[in-house]
């Protein structure tokens, strides 16, 4: 596994302290930056341009919402960013996730659940936390112009949840005992369903409307 430094970003010193102690037991991470602000985040990412992923609060000085988080995707394309928050609201986790955050993770969370989703984030996959995966609200499913329904066979949602995992299509294959070939058959009928172009599309997509499930 290669190993990873990770910035956290949040106002609260003793979160920050305890998160930084908990990652620093974790094999692929090699090294944790605290910062307490997005100034500060950007400071640090301008300076130690060998951070690979962030863990942002939503609610510590310099953020504003989304907009942040695109913001710094846009300036850091190359760094994966995770939210961490005490909100527990699945609609704000899934305009996250949707967004391009690759994990949600919510601060109530204990050291087994933090270090799972550290894993599965660096495998690839994105973490999407139990709450979330409620169903999408009337409000969410109009803002979305495919709608609610994705008329997914139940095999086509085994395939979804894997590639939500991280894994290759060969990997899914593997994993369902199917051949690379129907993977990519089913693949190619998520990505039509959801009406996008790519797989990361098609992911983010299944996490806003609530249809797959945590590994």
């Amino acid at each position: 596994m290669d190993t990873l430094i990770i910035a956290i970003a949040d106002d609260h010193a003793l979160v920050r302290e305890g998160l930084a102690a908990v990652l620093q037991l974790f094999e692929g991470v090699s090294s944790v930056v605290e910062t307490g602000s997005l100034a500060e985040l950007e400071a640090a990412l301008v300076s130690q341009p060998d951070i690979g992923m962030a863990l942002l609060d939503l609610n510590m000085p310099g953020m504003a919402g989304v907009e942040s988080l695109e913001a710094l995707q846009e300036d850091y394309p190359a760094i994966a960013i995770a939210i961490l928050s005490a909100t527990e609201t699945p609609a704000v986790a899934r305009q996250y996730l949707a967004a391009g955050a690759v994990g949600y993770i919510p601060k109530s969370a204990n050291n087994d659940v933090l270090l799972g989703a550290l894993k599965l984030i660096m495998s690839g996959g994105i973490y999407v936390p139990p709450f979330a995966l409620q169903p999408a609200t009337e409000e969410e499913n109009a803002a979305s112009p495919t709608g609610q329904a994705a008329n997914l066979t139940d095999r086509q949602f085994d395939v979804l949840s894997l590639m939500v995992e991280g894994l290759s299509n060969k990997g899914i294959a593997r994993e369902l005992d199917l051949s690379e070939s129907t993977v990519k058959t089913h693949s190619s009928a998520i990505l039509r369903a959801f009406g996008v172009d790519n797989r990361m599309k098609a992911i983010r997509e299944a996490i806003r409307r609530g249809l797959v499930l945590t590994p």
